[in-house]
């Protein structure tokens, strides 16, 4: 990443979450078809980010 690019966005907040269910065993909540139900909170989640910095951060490639 450029040295203009890090200086520029050096900020970081939560884009996404996304929350699954589990049993005891570990094993996900799913629906009639086998695939996993999965949630979203609609609530602030930044403070997840507070103790990040760019270092933490990897590009997801596939979604890009």
């Amino acid at each position: 990443m450029s040295d203009s690019i890090n200086k520029e966005y050096n900020n970081i907040r939560v884009w996404d979450l996304t929350f699954y269910r589990f049993d005891d065993d570990g094993n996900e909540l799913k629906d009639e078809n086998g695939k996993v139900i999965t949630y979203r909170a609609e609530i602030d989640c930044q403070y997840l980010a507070e103790e990040l910095n760019i270092e933490h951060l990897e590009v997801v490639e596939d979604e890009r």
